[in-house]
């Protein structure tokens, strides 16, 4: 039996995801030019045009946003791969996860190609992933967030997978940043 691809799913994933979101963030299927975008290089066998963008805008200046973003990753389970203030830029690239603030990834990942298949909890899944901030018209700060992510199972005779965000996580990071300043 011939497994379906799910380059398609994901990008089908991405367009139904932004169309569903409202108000000052979006979410967006985009392309990049290059291997990769910023510090950032796509998840191992993921296209950059494959990349599920999002932004918001947080109360702040950018450099002060800047010095609780390694917190939220941190919060959030999701390492640091590289940082630079310079760019007020941060994230991970090609970093295995296995579940985001102590919960499970089907949430924030859809890894499956086809109904019936395993879900995205029994894979090894891979994300690169970028956050970007800058100055937002009107004030505060613009947090900007680029992701792609690959999935393999752990039976070798499993295809991998490429995954297709729902945009829960891009959210959450704006979420976490904006508690994280507005404190406790």
């Amino acid at each position: 039996m011939k497994r379906i691809n799910s380059v398609g799913t994901a990008a089908l994933g991405a367009v139904v995801v932004a169309a569903a979101l409202v108000g000052c963030s979006s979410v967006t299927s985009t392309q990049a030019g290059g291997s990769g975008f910023g510090g950032l290089s796509a998840a191992q066998g993921v296209s950059p045009s494959e990349a599920s963008t999002f932004s918001g805008t947080v109360p702040g200046e950018p450099a002060e946003v800047f010095q609780v973003m390694a917190q939220v990753y941190e919060r959030l389970g999701i390492p640091v791969d590289f940082q630079d203030e310079g760019r007020l830029t941060l994230g991970a690239n090609d970093a295995l996860l296995r579940r985001v603030a102590g919960t499970r990834l089907e949430p924030y990942l859809s890894c499956a190609s086809w109904p019936g298949g395993p879900s995205t909890d029994e894979y090894d899944v891979y994300v690169s992933i970028e956050t970007t901030l800058s100055a937002a018209e009107g004030g505060g700060t613009e947090v900007g967030t680029r992701l792609t992510a690959r999935a393999t199972h752990p039976n070798p005779r499993v295809d991998p997978e490429i995954c297709a965000s729902t945009g829960r996580l891009e959210r959450r990071i704006v979420e976490e940043v904006t508690n994280q300043l507005e404190g406790p």
